[in-house]
């Protein structure tokens, strides 16, 4: 957790180099990049609400890297409460309730691709919600007219934007994630996504194994009626001989995974078995070493690409 932290630039998180994921920035402040500012690596899968600029950049400023898989909401500023001058690609982010006293509030002056995200103002906001911007694609924005293919402006039907306290302000309890009818639900493209990744529940990004055709991302932060990425089944085979230990995992179309093993939780190196690509809705590997290691215990872990 990012909190509570102020300056004249740059207020919670500045000039990071490595990825930003699966963090809480809220409630810092500074005159430009309040939550997060000048990070150009990947920034996935966190919350960051309630920061305020005086300025410009009131959650996220002046990061080029991909920015995927966030709730931005509850920011202000006097220009791009949401994100500003964010020239990376902005991919599956729910951009809600960001506000600004000049422009437009959730993006502005964002220049690199903007795709499968949900970016909504509050009940009965008439202002524009993107501004000086790439034209966004497959994307669900309140009271959109400016074109791009796939775009929306449906309601999205949150769980519960409001919290179970009614209280739209106190974003910490409020749920983006999507009701069964949100005219969100696959009306995604896949087409942005190498490799998927996961959603901000660390769910499959691409989840609804209907018929291949059909598995299509979601609009927002969150994969509707997803799973996690675990792995579902271990035990030993002896065919094909010499047999060995098979791991099965969720998986889903175009990622890849790298299995790795170590001898004991005392030992702290992890060896690679192999690297394996997505086989479907669920995806294998066996390590043949049976014979040889049979008699140690080993740890298996499979890492996500």
């Amino acid at each position: 957790i990012t909190a509570n932290n102020s300056a004249s630039l740059d207020g919670g998180l500045a000039h990071c180099d490595g990825t930003i994921e699966n963090n809480i920035i809220s409630a810092n402040s500074a005159n430009w990049g309040a939550g997060i500012g000048h990070c150009n690596a990947a920034i996935l899968r966190n919350i960051i609400i309630r920061n305020t600029a005086t300025d410009g950049a009131g959650g996220v400023g002046g990061c080029d890297g991909t920015i995927r898989s966030n709730v931005v909401a509850g920011n202000t500023a006097r220009f791009g409460a949401g994100l500003h001058a964010c020239d990376g690609a902005i991919l599956n982010n729910t951009i809600i309730r960001n506000s600004a006293t000049d422009t437009a509030g959730n993006v502005y002056f964002c220049k690199g691709t903007i795709a499968n995200c949900i970016i909504w103002g509050f009940d009965g906001d008439t202002r524009e919600q993107i501004g000086d911007s790439s034209v966004p694609t497959y994307s669900c924005i309140q009271n959109w007219t400016g074109g791009g293919e796939g775009n929306i402006s449906l309601d999205p039907q949150f769980a519960d934007p409001n919290g179970p306290d009614d209280k739209w302000t106190t974003y910490e309890d409020n749920d983006y994630r999507l009701l069964p009818d949100s005219p969100c639900v696959d009306e995604g493209t896949n087409s942005v996504l190498t490799p998927p990744g996961l959603d901000l529940d660390g769910n499959l990004r691409i989840a609804r194994w209907k018929f291949p055709i059909f598995a299509i991302v979601d609009m927002g932060a969150y994969e509707y009626n997803s799973r996690p990425f675990a792995v579902t089944h271990f035990g030993f085979v002896t065919i094909p001989w010499p047999g060995g230990r098979r791991l099965t995992w969720n998986s889903q179309p175009n990622d890849t995974y790298t299995v790795w093993f170590r001898y004991s939780l005392q030992v702290t190196e992890w060896y690679e078995v192999k690297t394996v690509a997505s086989q479907g809705e669920t995806t294998s590997c066996t390590d043949k070493g049976f014979l040889i290691w049979n008699w140690r215990t080993l740890f298996y872990r499979v890492e996500m690409e």
